[in-house]
């Protein structure tokens, strides 16, 4: 069981996290002693949580904020858990651990606006998907037709992942795939891309837009690999689950 900590050892203190488009980042909690997450109050809008180990629970708070704890006290063991957060056009993957020992431990995670520019709501961007298109015109790209799918039940929401295609542009890979969400739309928090097995996790972005309902059009970009690839693997993360797709 982990030891007693002083308790001025674990005074409330405060840690600054720049945002950006998708932030990643890793923090330490202490059981029973909770991590807020804090957001630029002047945003509006619902923050979405989803965790990926029971052992936690995320809940949001009014005025763009966050509470991670932990599901019981006692620990024998040190338990990891990814918490996904969504707010405006910011996503946020936040690696959760357990432990002891107080020299990382935060009581808050203050997520501030990037330094430059306006609120998100105002900020004026080249939409990803005309880059993409000028590389494809620009470079002689490899196209491989995929057509794999996976589906899931979701509370009384059916989501289904397809990955239609997968396109080699110099170094990097395309990975286009659809998602479809019926009776009602799911809110995409991230799609990840793993290969091998064992799975290891790809680098890559992604970008998704609402063609026609139920379908949303997604766009995955991924560093190719060194060498060759004989499995893959992509993963959907929405506020209500996951689903996979490999190939």
């Amino acid at each position: 069981m982990i030891a007693p900590v002083p308790v001025a050892a674990v005074t409330p203190r405060a840690r600054y996290v720049t945002l950006r488009p998708y932030t990643a980042v890793r923090a330490t909690m202490i059981p029973n002693l909770g991590l807020r997450l804090v957001f630029p109050p002047a945003w509006t809008g619902a923050l979405v949580l989803a965790v990926t180990n029971p052992l936690f629970r995320a809940t949001a708070l009014p005025r763009a904020g966050g509470v991670v704890l932990t599901a019981r006290g006692g620990f024998h063991h040190r338990y990891c858990g990814n918490v996904f957060a969504a707010l405006h056009r910011f996503r946020v993957s936040l690696l959760v651990c357990t432990s002891d020992a107080v020299r990382h431990y935060a009581s808050d995670l203050i997520f501030v606006a990037p330094p430059t520019g306006p609120a998100p709501r105002a900020v004026r961007r080249t939409s990803p998907w005309a880059a993409w298109a000028t590389r494809l015109l620009c470079a002689r790209p490899r196209r491989r037709v995929i057509r794999k799918r996976a589906m899931r039940w979701m509370g009384a929401e059916a989501v289904t992942l397809e990955v239609r295609s997968q396109t080699v542009i110099g170094g990097q890979e395309l990975l286009a795939a659809r998602v479809r969400a019926s009776p009602r739309p799911v809110r995409i928090l991230g799609l990840a891309v793993y290969d091998g097995r064992p799975w290891r996790a790809r680098a890559a972005r992604f970008h998704c837009e609402a063609s026609r309902d139920p379908y949303t059009d997604c766009m995955v970009v991924a560093r190719r690999p060194h060498r060759p690839v004989r499995r893959w693997h992509m993963v959907l993360v929405t506020g209500r689950g996951s689903v996979r797709v490999s190939w």
